[in-house]
């Protein structure tokens, strides 16, 4: 795509008329990605929520939904103008052409790698393109993309995940990561990093940018015209004055500050070890962590099975499941499309809550 048509810094999204047209991306065909995709495709209660296709391999997914979706056939399509309107097909935009003999559950080759990623990049070119309304990604292996030496970031020398790829093919200046479940939605201000490098990326700029995106994202995905906003301190007793770390003081209390002088109902730091239980039992619409783990965890201890992955500040509405390839019971008919299906639903929902924001009409 010409770098010309992308999009700089955070911007607004598609005006959705109708049902949304939803891609999503197949994921690692030696995990339970396929699976999952074919199990929530199979419920006409998600197929009446968009019009839905899947970006993958037409042999792999012929094959999963034979076994896991057996009333459901595969419909080849070039094109997202294609994609049908029929509750009985599931349709697939094929890139690639793996031998089914050659998939082999928790194993993906360099070549499987390359396929994966190209599923992303053609997700976020149509995406970009504003020819479908939102991207729902399965699960993918970074380790094996990063193999298949077909995209650095530019950072880490390594693909690092799917958000940080959307982030850096849009143009976009700042994104943020919201896992959300039923009574808890959190959102870490740092992501994938090692934890030894917090304290360089943790700045007052970094958490004012997350709150602004929280703040909007929360609008467009879940319909909350003014959120309330909960911010974790980063140490223990959110630093009990100072006397156990100084950067509640020094960069979180002056960040929540001047995102309350813009107008944003935000509020903290908090002790970390208490606010997450506020925020569960309804406190808060959203808690806002300072690094991955301090966030995710209690997030996964609740909802392991069904949390979505939502990616805040893209120019396109990015859902994903929360759950990994998940090798040990790839195959088996055991994983949970949960997760599928609540992306599905949130990315659904999100495309047609954008035709009343005002000003992107």
């Amino acid at each position: 795509m010409d770098k010309k048509s992308k999009r700089k810094g955070n911007c607004s999204y598609k005006n959705v008329r109708g049902r949304p047209l939803i891609a999503i991306t197949m994921g690692d065909p030696t995990g339970v990605g396929p699976e999952v995709i074919c199990k929530a495709l199979a419920k006409d209660t998600i197929r009446k929520r968009g019009r839905i296709f899947v970006i993958g391999d037409r042999r792999v997914m012929e094959k999963i939904a034979s076994i896991f979706s057996p009333h459901l056939r595969i419909n080849p399509v070039n094109k997202p103008e294609d994609v049908s309107d029929s509750y009985a097909s599931i349709d697939v935009l094929s890139l690639t052409e793996f031998p089914p003999e050659e998939i082999i559950y928790g194993r993906p080759t360099v070549q499987i790698g390359a396929g994966m990623f190209s599923y992303i990049r053609k997700a976020a070119e149509l995406a970009m393109e504003r020819r479908i309304d939102a991207i729902v990604t399965a699960p993918i292996n970074k380790k094996i993309i990063t193999e298949a030496a077909i995209f650095t970031d530019e950072r880490k020398g390594v693909f690092t995940g799917h958000t940080e790829f959307f982030l850096n093919y849009s143009g976009c200046r700042e994104v943020a990561m919201m896992l959300a479940g039923k009574r808890l939605r959190v959102v870490p201000v740092t992501t994938h990093i090692p934890l030894r490098e917090l304290w360089n990326d943790l700045t007052k700029e970094r958490i004012l940018s997350c709150i602004k995106l929280t703040h909007e994202g929360m609008k467009i995905f879940f319909g909350k015209k003014s959120p309330k906003i909960a911010v974790s301190g980063l140490n223990p007793h959110g630093g009990e004055g100072g006397i156990f770390g100084g950067e509640e003081k020094d960069i979180i209390i002056p960040a929540i500050e001047e995102a309350r002088a813009m107008g944003v109902d935000v509020s903290g730091p908090y002790p970390p070890d208490t606010v997450y239980l506020q925020g569960a039992r309804g406190g808060f619409d959203v808690i806002i962590g300072m690094y991955h783990d301090q966030a995710l965890i209690p997030l996964k201890l609740l909802y392991f099975y069904d949390a979505v992955n939502i990616t805040l500040g893209l120019p396109f509405i990015r859902t994903s499941v929360d759950h990994g390839t998940a090798y040990d019971i790839a195959g088996k008919g055991v994983a949970s499309e949960r997760s599928m299906i609540n992306a599905i639903r949130i990315a659904a929902d999100a495309a047609r809550r954008l035709r009343y924001v005002k000003g992107r009409n």
